[in-house]
């Protein structure tokens, strides 16, 4: 993930227990475990007003 943002941004997952911040330019990776089927949603703390965004994990064909 990067922010290309000139404002600091955050990646937070209640749903994963997962919480990153990244300063304006940033770059940086979120590792998460595998996942059981279903969506799992998430948002940018700093920016409540932006859309939240979904992950959704399914079973691999």
């Amino acid at each position: 993930m990067s922010n290309i943002g000139d404002q600091p941004a955050e990646f937070e997952s209640t749903q994963l227990r997962k919480e990153k911040v990244l300063a304006p330019g940033a770059k940086s990776v979120v590792v998460i475990a595998p996942l059981r089927e279903g969506s799992y949603v998430f948002f940018d703390d700093f920016h409540l007003d932006l859309p939240k965004g979904k992950i959704i994990a399914r079973e691999h064909e």
